[in-house]
């Protein structure tokens, strides 16, 4: 069996966390279920929060095998601070554990809605039945599963796509949340994916970590973050290619992948079905590490710089030196840009006059671009915020 090869295109298709082959899914009343036909590969990133919710404990405890079978999410009340709250985590993975014929340790949890609430376990578990009889492996099924999980959100937010390695076609697909306490922290929000690529459980948790360092960890909204954040993936590993054991060049393809769909789901959740949300996008090249560059963007796109669709260059001077780093702006370009529309901040590092009317004008596009070239090195970073169209 030959190695894989090169297509690194993502096409848009339908099915979502069903898209894949191997994976079923259901939603009803708050109650969301994501299952493997069996066993399959798993990995998570969690919540770096001081205090995290029961069911990211219980989850990091699960996942440690490198295997799971399903992931339950609940919406509504969120599992935090509650009195008893492992335990009742716990008894709902053992009793879905049960309908799914397999061990407690398979089950992988979530929860989101408010905090402080009475959160009521022995409820939910009577819901579990119509839950996993109702799995399906349809369009429809994942679409259930992504409504389900909306709390804020103004939108269903579910995508999928279908990549080549080499000769296989391969499969990736996401049911994800997020329009509020969205900001940087590990996970950022709820994210299921599911893939049919052949991987291990190391390298996948690998190329997880990986890709949501570059996409999800890099998104701010508002400068909270949720003690219940949850990103995992599944993979069926029923795509047939040659199994991914290395970071090799195949490793590196479907890190690609990864990493695309999951700029996709930052992208979704930003627009978040209204069409008056604009994209941010601040990108950072020129650094002399990837910290710098990483450092930079995420402090220029929480400043919340354009929310008046106005632009005072000495705010955006100090989001930028805010950032902890050890800054020389002697060579610095700065570039604002939408559409068909650019103007230079600033060049060689001196402040350059701008039309405030062409600010204005780059400010109403649907999506902006801030480019920061700091020319002191070789790295580069991108984040991404929202301008929220209700402000204006």
């Amino acid at each position: 069996m030959r190695k894989n090869g090169v297509n690194r295109e993502l096409e848009p298709i339908e099915g979502g966390v069903c898209a894949p082959a191997g994976f079923t899914a259901n939603g009803a009343g708050g109650l969301a279920l994501i299952a493997g036909e069996k066993r399959f590969p798993a990995a998570g990133v969690f919540s770096q929060s001081a205090v995290i919710g029961a069911p990211v404990s219980v989850s990091k405890r699960h996942i440690k095998s490198g295997y799971a079978r399903a992931v339950f999410i609940n919406s509504g009340v969120a599992n935090v601070c509650q009195e008893n709250g492992e335990r009742e985590a716990k008894e709902i993975c053992g009793a879905l554990a049960k309908r799914l014929h397999c061990d407690t340790e398979e089950i992988l949890i979530a929860s989101t809605g408010k905090i402080g609430p009475r959160f009521q376990a022995e409820e939910i578990v009577r819901g579990l039945d119509f839950l996993t009889q109702g799995l399906g492996a349809s369009h429809g099924h994942s679409i259930a599963a992504a409504r389900a999980i909306m709390t804020t959100d103004k939108a269903v937010k579910q995508l999928s796509f279908a990549f080549d390695l080499g000769d296989f076609r391969c499969k990736i697909g996401a049911v994800f949340k997020g329009n509020a306490r969205v900001c940087p922290n590990m996970a950022t929000t709820l994210c299921v994916l599911t893939t049919d690529v052949n991987i291990t459980p190391q390298m996948l948790q690998k190329a997880l970590s990986f890709a949501t360092n570059e996409t999800l960890n890099m998104l701010n909204f508002d400068g909270l973050a949720s003690p219940n954040d949850t990103t995992c993936i599944f993979s069926s590993r029923a795509a047939g290619n040659y199994a991914i054991s290395c970071a090799d060049s195949e490793y590196k393809k479907f890190v690609s992948a990864l990493q695309k769909t999951l700029f996709e789901v930052c992208l979704t959740m930003i627009k978040d079905g209204d069409s008056t949300n604009q994209t941010l996008v601040c990108q950072t090249i020129g650094a002399k590490s990837k910290r710098v560059a990483r450092a930079v963007a995420k402090s220029v796109i929480s400043a919340r710089l354009f929310q008046d669709k106005a632009l005072q260059t000495e705010d955006l001077l100090c989001a930028m030196l805010s950032a902890g780093e050890a800054l020389d702006l002697r060579g610095a370009e700065i570039t604002l840009s939408g559409k068909n529309t650019a103007i230079t901040l600033m060049m060689d590092g001196k402040v350059i006059a701008f039309s405030a009317s062409t600010v204005s004008e780059i400010l109403s596009c649907e999506e902006i671009l801030l480019c920061i070239n700091l020319n002191d090195g070789n790295y580069g970073a991108t984040a991404l915020g929202r301008i929220a169209g209700k402000t204006f």
